[in-house]
């Protein structure tokens, strides 16, 4: 998850090509309905815990969950 005014495009991002099979970039209403299960996308189980747990609360705050660590808790979340 990155923050970038204008868009991220021209950030160098190189994913392992075993692990991703697609980098785009996009704002919080466009990802909610990339993550609908009928879009026919694939998503990591893990990524769609972390969307439904976590990435709502932080990106409420983006600005403070980037540059603080008011979103550290220091736990180790059992994500089943």
């Amino acid at each position: 998850l990155v923050k970038v005014a204008g868009g991220g495009e021209h950030l160098g991002v190189v994913p392992n090509a075993e692990e991703v099979d697609a980098v785009k970039w996009v704002g919080r209403g466009e990802l909610k309905q990339m993550m609908r299960e009928d879009s026919g996308l694939q998503w990591s189980p893990w990524f769609r815990i972390i969307e439904k747990e976590f990435l709502g609360r932080w990106w409420d705050d983006l600005d403070k969950a980037l540059t603080s660590e008011a979103y550290v808790d220091g736990k180790i979340h059992t994500i089943l």
